[in-house]
């Protein structure tokens, strides 16, 4: 378990897993996944909001998925393009975030 200040690294990959480690010892903290998701697709960018301690990931047909780092729980998933998530980011103070996709398309949502 996670606690906050704690120090973790997490990746995202073609096995469509985000992997989240101690960033000290590089322990397995949780392995999270997307099984409600069909199809072929990849994750395929990341980001760590560290004051709400939320995870954000995209795939690459156009899903966007928020955990909750501290538990590993789901917390939402949405399809968001009608291509590819080609870039994700955080806003300075992590109230938002905007995605941009290969339809051209730049999203910009906020998380309460």
């Amino acid at each position: 378990m996670i606690s906050s200040g704690d120090v973790i690294l997490a990746t995202c990959a073609d096995d469509r897993t985000v992997r989240v480690r101690d960033g000290r010892t590089f322990d397995m903290i949780h392995v999270l996944s997307i099984p409600e998701i069909r199809g072929w697709y990849t994750l395929t960018y990341l980001s760590l909001d560290p004051i709400m301690h939320f995870c954000l990931c995209s795939t690459q047909n156009g899903f966007i998925v928020l955990w909750d780092i501290l538990t590993g729980s789901k917390l939402a998933w949405w399809k968001m393009h009608c291509g590819s998530v080609e870039g994700l980011v955080w806003d300075k103070d992590f109230h938002k975030f905007a995605t941009v996709g290969s339809d051209c398309v730049v999203n910009v949502f906020t998380v309460e």
